[in-house]
């Protein structure tokens, strides 16, 4: 099987003193040393090694220290297949009816393990879920080794070394056995693992995630020695070490690395310049393979896998000379993944991503704004612009912003957009300086009369005030309801430049307080509408996008239980409908539809992306901006929204979502919501709803906030509605004159 050729160069963030580099010599006149002379070098390459077709779920992945690959997993029949290579170009089979045996017999299998004498390890489960250890014997048969752990134990990793002792980790420890009576030699208690651990220096390195850091116990006698500190991610990371000591920690920031007896933390692999980066993508197994090169093996969201080499080149810049710099004021997954998209495809280029708002940031987002809004009017800033949050009218109308109709217009005619998704973004000049990577649909359900027949937020008060025995909607604070119906109703009391329609806004302000002030008894619907007191069981507990789904949802999905006629939330993909149909079921009627669709429906855009007018790299901008609306890109179900790409949404829309389902339990509730899958009615019903959406909801958050403040004074009785209106008119005006 030949080897598929697709290097990425990935920087190297430490300085070139470590290893000695300072350039090539003064002789050399070829361009790549000429270039080495004026900049720093020295960085990782990374290169995708094809993996045996015939793997379709991984079991494990090993290198020997001879530098051979071991790959076993199962195929498309369900068996046990593993193949061996030695140089990464073709791949062999080997022979694999000893584990076929294993589970055969009913037993399924984890792990496998080996040691340099050529002895080979077993994790699995038995029928009565056990987990159990063996070793494969002379005979060619697993035999088990009985060990004195608790038999309650999770155990998920297994390790063994030529003495003749494993190492098990665990959810709460790490373990030592004896392989020759299964005792415990010793247990290295960590709170925060999830049982990922190496053995470097004589010592035993665990993560523990709840401490932030690696604990360096005694091999021999259990005790702690060490704490290691690390800034970054540890839940989900892998650890590695090789035979100088040296301790990887592998995770979606990238690599990190320390030298024995060091203290710092390496950045040997920037996630910006790798696959690390790529949000569709999630670290499976990784091994060492020498001293300064590795191999992982990626997973992503539709359930293949990538094997990555990374080595070291002396020879290549750290980081590429070409720098395209894009900002967003808060992470998008989309985006991140046209960026990795492009980098993988163009490694002499650096797509340098800002990010305004971060988490545990101090600066606020209108401090984040001025900041950026600065750059902008002095012809300056970012080349791409992502421009969710940000004041889209304002910069159309000062010229910060490039016409992307040239493009465009032949991408629409190609049909291969929701035209009533992007074309929204057209004016009336038929320019177009802002496209959507993605939208989700603002979404009512419960009351079927409610979800079908009330089209607007004014209907809705008047429902209020004829039924004063019912609550309509679960949050009756009016800051929290202007939060929830800015974005779906500022085209009915804004203009075309985002100025505010006095006389309906007053209309707006007076609906928001009268459902506000809805009277529903002595007893009110209050529960915590966060998911922290809930047990929840993922049947694919790998897919980071199932996670996103249940966060995102399942705190309207118990508010069944409540005497609520009215639930309004973000439906960002096809994910969401078994929830949905879980809740009405659980709630005995009701429906879903878009809000409010009076004018014909508002769609949340996500994404927003634009180029600076000013750029001096628009070509790779433009580049970049198609990639995030192709079908490579758009195809990947992220949770972030969705795809704007025809076939994209279609094939979302026809895949089995039996396995996204979860269970949920709220502490406040004796009954549990029973999840079940949604029917192909609902799909077919929310891609009618898609196709019916032409407006795009408001998402400048800075003006919503103006809002809400000047507001304020009519809520608590100290102004007319019509003179918060005509305050909060003053206020935005100003703001958009910036």
């Amino acid at each position: 099987m030949k080897k598929h050729i697709h290097k990425l160069i990935v920087g190297l963030l430490i300085g070139t003193t470590v290893f000695g580099m300072t350039g090539c010599s003064s002789n050399v006149k070829d361009e790549k040393d000429s270039v080495s002379q004026s900049v720093p070098m020295g960085r990782y390459i990374e290169e995708t090694v094809e993996m045996p077709k015939e793997i379709k779920s991984l079991i494990d992945y090993k290198i020997n220290k001879d530098g051979t690959m071991e790959l076993y997993g199962y195929d498309s029949g369900n068996q046990v297949v593993a193949y061996t290579s030695k140089d990464g170009q073709s791949w062999e089979s080997k022979d694999s009816a000893w584990l076929n045996d294993l589970i055969s017999a009913g037993n399924q299998l984890s792990k496998i393990a080996y040691n340099e004498k050529g002895d080979y390890y077993v994790l699995y489960y038995n029928q009565d879920f056990k987990t159990c250890i063996g070793k494969l014997s002379e005979n060619n048969k697993v035999e088990e080794i009985p060990y004195e752990l608790d038999e309650s134990s999770y155990i998920s990793t297994i390790k063994v070394d030529e003495e003749g002792r494993i190492f098990v980790g665990m959810n709460s420890s790490v373990a030592r056995i004896n392989e020759a009576d299964g005792s415990v030699m010793a247990e290295y208690s960590v709170a925060g693992t999830e049982g990922e651990f190496v053995v470097a220096n004589n010592q035993l390195i665990v993560i523990d995630a709840q401490r932030g850091g690696l604990v360096a116990f005694n091999l021999e006698s259990g005790d702690e020695e060490n704490f290691i500190p690390y800034e970054g991610t540890l839940w989900g990371s892998k650890l590695l070490s090789n035979d100088e000591g040296s301790v990887y920690i592998i995770n979606a920031e990238g690599v990190s690395r320390l030298v024995p007896g060091g203290s710092i933390w390496e950045n040997v692999i920037e996630s910006s310049t790798s696959s690390f980066g790529t949000p569709s993508l999630f670290v499976r197994q990784v091994a060492m393979k020498g001293n300064d090169e590795f191999n992982v093996v990626f997973g992503d969201i539709e359930g293949t896998y990538t094997l990555l080499n990374y080595h070291f080149d002396p020879s290549a810049p750290v980081r590429p000379t070409t720098e395209v710099n894009l900002y967003m004021l808060e992470d998008n997954k989309t985006i991140r993944q046209a960026v990795a998209e492009y980098q993988r495809q163009n490694q002499e280029v650096f797509i340098n991503i800002q990010v305004g708002i971060r988490e545990g940031d101090s600066m606020t987002k209108s401090d984040a704004i001025r900041t950026l809004n600065t750059q902008l009017l002095a012809g300056k800033g970012p080349d791409i612009l992502v421009l969710d949050g940000l004041p889209i009218q304002s910069y159309m109308d000062k010229g910060v912003l490039l016409d992307m109709s040239d493009w465009v217009d032949g991408m629409r005619d190609s049909g291969q957009w929701l035209e009533n998704i992007t074309e929204a973004y057209r004016q009336e000049d038929g320019t177009i300086y802002a496209l959507p990577t993605r939208f989700s649909i603002p979404t009512l359900w419960g009351n079927k009369e409610l979800v079908n027949e009330v089209d607007s937020l004014e209907g809705l008060a008047a429902w209020a005030k004829e039924n004063p025995d019912k609550q309509v909607l679960y949050n009756r604070m009016s800051e929290d309801l202007i939060k929830q119906f800015y974005g779906i109703t500022a085209h009915q009391w804004m203009d075309e430049k985002g100025q505010i329609k006095e006389d309906d806004f007053v209309t707006f302000l007076e609906s928001i307080k009268t459902l506000a002030d809805q009277g529903v008894g002595d007893e009110e619907a209050s529960m915590d509408t966060s998911s922290s007191g809930m047990t929840i069981e993922f049947n694919n507990p790998d897919d980071p996008a199932i996670k996103e789904s249940v966060k995102n949802t399942l705190s309207t999905e118990y508010m069944a239980h409540k005497d609520v006629e009215l639930h309004l939330t973000e439906v960002q993909g096809f994910r969401d409908i078994p929830y949905l149909n879980s809740a009405i079921m659980q709630r005995g009627d009701g429906d879903f539809g878009v809000a409010l669709a009076r004018d014909g429906g508002v769609y949340s855009p996500i994404g927003i992306i634009g180029i600076n007018a000013n750029s001096k790299n628009q070509d790779i901008a433009r580049d970049i901006v198609k990639l995030a609306m192709s079908k490579e890109v758009q195809k990947v179900d992220l949770y972030d929204g969705l795809p704007i790409d025809k076939e994209a949404l279609e094939e979302q829309a026809t895949l089995d979502k039996d396995s996204m389902m979860v269970s949920a339990m709220p502490m406040a509730i004796e009954k549990p919501i029973q999840m079940q899958p949604a029917t192909q009615e609902s799909y077919t019903k929310l891609k009618e709803q898609v196709n019916k959406l032409t407006i795009p909801a408001m998402t400048d958050e800075v003006l919503m906030n103006l809002i809400i403040e000047e507001t304020k004074g009519y809520f608590n009785g100290e102004k007319t509605a019509s003179e918060a209106a005509t305050a909060a008119a003053k206020r935005t005006r100003a703001y958009l004159a910036e």
